[in-house]
């Protein structure tokens, strides 16, 4: 290898001479006097040749220090390496030897080599240029990192660019890590609605993340430097509370507690603080926080609350809800030597308003109930809904007299007309009063006893104060209701027939079957007694269903042992009427049990009738065509009207018996029977008398 070394005379000025080492063949340029050379550059650092070596000796140290260097250094000249260090040999990964020479591009990256060429250029130009970052390649093919710094030398008379090259890719390295985190953390914070930050101790100074300031709303420019007694971001009356956490948090033991922010836009966040006091790894104090938003989580809890003690449709707290209140109340009152009163309310045509126009006017019927109770509320009274047809009112006062009043004028409120599309729906009602401390010492037990005073509700009146008695007829129901759902099972019950006979020919005409009962356990059991607990349990329908199905069995066995054609009436129930398949029902009972179907009749009441006319009628109609008499009970005692019994398919007219048993009293007195009788025949009807006793 030849090394060029130009020589220095010996006042320090530059020289246009070279020396070669032994067996060097490269002829020297002539020196250019307008282009002197720079002293830090290789050249100026040369004296004259030492003559054991050839090689000057300030120059052979020089060249010594800079392949001692760390920093590796080499010379471009024409876009070839001309000289290089042992330190940028090392770091590319060639021989010296090798190096020296090799196209300028080969070092470099080839993303890089264009951008290299172009700043060697820029030096070349004597432009200014500063250190850059950029990539190497090393022999093997692989990068690094390195910072870079070109400047423009005279080197063998001509101008090169000596570049210097520092290695920084444990730097990169560590910076691409610390980007990654930052990076990771920033995506971390925004995926959970989460931020952080950290406090210096003792000043408290705090440093806020990215995330944070997303997380409040802060645009970059927004300042957040602040302590953490006066974070601007909580709302004032909250700041104390968490600076007193900070002050007084026990270090390297974790904490959280929860608390408001105030965003840039004025929105409130509910927040989860998790935070530490420590040391840094300098030893200084520092503590760190994350802060999670759990706003949409507490709304959930909250509509979740709201859920578990409010009823859905109405809004109106429920009975959980009713018995904390009435609970507080009791211990209240017992401090005070006071007493009050709780109101169970049935509104029964919620459930029938449901069942025959849908639930959604069902639920608007609530709605308008809830709403007038809600406005009827004065001052600490408490109104609550405890399943979709009942609710309950607590007053602050147990006098009978007041309560009663106050009773009443609800009942008017509650009863008046409600507008359900066409059609005006009134709303009755019926109420249950009992008192504390006199009928209970406990909430529950409060209102078991006004809603147990509610089923003794004279007919009529709705209204009914609590009673001791009416314990037992409560338990008394609740042993009819156990029994009544296994009676069908156990086969207890028979059918009776009360015969029907013509006031003209005096023959049996025919007979309406009369549903008794029988229990294993409690005897013989009243239809006035079982009934109303059937039809309020919903075991009235598979009752009705029993009774039909047997009708029509004995129609078919009477048939079958040759006796004279009867007409055996049915009663049907409320629920039965409720079915649109009816009719096919019917008709499919009297093919399976082979029944006649002119020797069967249903009776259904006038109220039934009335509750929906229109529907009844398309129902009946339908019966009827199949061959079956339909009979109207208990005419008189509701508010029927003429039009609509004209409108329905009515065979038999059934007088009540109220009307009956004064037709031996004078004519006067017996108008009204009359002139049922008069209209029945009118409308080719038939009259029936119920309850006809005596000859």
């Amino acid at each position: 290898m030849v090394v060029l070394l130009p020589l220095v005379r010996p006042d320090g000025g530059g020289g246009g001479g070279y020396a070669s080492r032994a067996g060097s063949n490269i002829t020297p340029p002539r020196a250019d006097p307008t282009h002197p050379a720079p002293m830090n550059a290789p050249e100026a650092l040369l004296t004259p040749l030492d003559e054991r070596t050839g090689v000057a000796p300030e120059a052979a140290h020089a060249r010594a220090l800079m392949d001692r260097s760390q920093t590796g250094l080499y010379v471009v000249l024409d876009g070839f390496i001309r000289y290089c260090n042992l330190s940028s040999a090392a770091m590319l990964g060639w021989p010296v030897d090798q190096l020296t020479g090799q196209p300028h591009a080969v070092v470099m990256a080839p993303a890089y080599r264009a951008h290299a060429q172009a700043a060697v250029q820029r030096r070349l130009d004597d432009k200014p240029g500063r250190a850059g970052d950029v990539q190497c390649q090393r022999r093997d093919g692989s990068l690094f990192d390195v910072r870079i710094l070109a400047r423009r030398i005279d080197f063998e008379g001509r101008p090169a660019v000596l570049v210097t090259l520092l290695d920084i890719s444990e730097l990169k390295d560590a910076l691409r890590r610390a980007e990654w985190n930052a990076s990771m953390l920033a995506r971390t914070e925004a995926l959970c609605r989460t931020g952080s930050f950290e406090v210096d101790w003792p000043s408290g100074r705090l440093r806020m993340s990215s995330g944070l300031r997303a997380l409040l709303g802060l645009a970059d420019t927004d300042p957040t430097d602040t302590d953490i007694d006066t974070l601007s971001w909580v709302p004032p009356e909250e700041r104390a509370y968490v600076a007193g956490i900070w002050r007084n948090a026990v270090p390297d033991d974790p904490f959280e507690f929860q608390h408001r922010l105030q965003c840039a836009d004025g929105r409130m966040l509910v927040v989860l603080h998790r935070g530490i006091r420590g040391s840094d790894v300098d030893g200084a104090a520092r503590g760190v926080a994350i802060l999670q938003d759990i706003s949409a989580q507490r709304d959930a809890e909250q509509r979740i609350q709201d859920l578990a003690n409010h009823h859905e449709v109405t809004g109106l707290p429920n009975r959980a809800w009713l018995l904390d209140q009435v609970d507080a109340a009791m211990h209240a009152a017992r401090w005070e030597s006071r007493g009050f009163a709780l109101m169970a309310i049935e509104v029964p045509r919620i459930a029938s308003v449901k069942a025959n126009m849908g639930f959604g006017a069902g639920d608007t019927l609530a709605m308008a109930v809830a709403a007038r109770l809600r406005e009827a509320c004065a001052g600490t009274e408490v109104v609550a809904q405890l399943a979709d047809t009942e609710f309950a009112l607590m007053l602050d006062t147990h006098d009978a007299e007041a309560v009663r009043g106050r009773a009443l004028a609800l009942r008017r409120c509650v009863e008046a007309p409600v507008r359900l599309g066409s059609t005006d729906v009134y709303p009755q009602c019926v109420i249950g009063v009992a008192s504390f401390p006199a009928d209970a010492d406990a909430a529950g037990r409060l209102l078991e006893c006004a809603q147990t005073a509610r089923l003794d509700v004279p007919g009529g009146q709705g209204l009914a104060f609590f009673k001791p008695e009416a314990n037992q007829r409560a338990m008394r129901a609740m042993q009819v209701e156990s029994a009544l759902g296994q009676a069908i099972e156990n086969n207890e019950f028979q059918l009776y027939y009360q015969p029907q006979v013509s006031l003209s020919t005096g023959r049996i005409r025919g007979a309406e079957a009369l549903l008794r009962w029988t229990s294993g356990e409690l005897g013989v059991v009243s239809p006035v007694e079982f009934i109303p607990v059937a039809e309020r349990t919903g075991l009235i329908g598979a009752i009705g269903e029993w009774v039909m199905r047997r009708a029509c069995e004995q129609l078919a066995a009477w048939r079958r042992a040759g006796l004279p054609p009867l007409r055996l009436a049915v009663n049907l129930s409320p629920s039965q009427l409720q079915r649109p398949d009816l009719a096919q029902h019917v008709q499919a009972l009297l093919l399976e049990t082979g029944a006649d179907p002119a020797c069967l009749g249903i009776e259904l009441t006038e109220s039934m009738v009335m509750a929906d006319v229109e529907r009844a009628s398309t129902v009946l109609r339908a019966i009827k065509a199949i061959g079956v008499e339909i009979s109207l009970d208990d005419f008189g005692t509701g508010f029927s009207s003429l039009s609509c019994l004209c409108r329905l398919p009515i065979d038999v007219v059934k007088v009540d018996r109220s009307f009956v048993h004064d037709v031996t009293a004078p004519a006067q007195d017996v108008s009204v029977t009359r002139a049922i009788i008069n209209m029945t025949h009118g409308l080719q009807m038939q009259a029936l008398a119920e309850g006809v006793e005596t000859e």
